[in-house]
């Protein structure tokens, strides 16, 4: 998608970005946040989560926090992903 690209440019993001038009992988990941109404144009947005899915598409532990800026301390997060991969 060229405004991911050209984002992605701009901010030097070396990782892919994903566009979810439609929000079907948010969906799929039980991920969409039920307070933005259908009307509203932040209808769609994913919850403010990370979550560790292993090589075959399993979600095997999900960091959920109040708001986008609270995050989970990265070493619980390296560690559930190091601890999945059997690192």
């Amino acid at each position: 998608m060229p405004v991911l690209e050209r984002f992605a440019g701009r901010s030097a993001i070396g990782y892919p970005l994903l566009s979810d038009k439609g929000s079907k992988i948010i969906q799929a990941f039980d991920l969409l946040d039920p307070g933005p109404a259908r009307s509203t144009p932040w209808y769609g947005i994913a919850k403010p989560m990370i979550v560790v899915i292993d090589a075959g598409g399993a979600v095997r532990q999900r960091f959920s926090t109040q708001g986008y800026r609270d995050r989970p301390e990265a070493g619980a997060v390296l560690k559930a992903i190091r601890g999945r991969a059997g690192s």
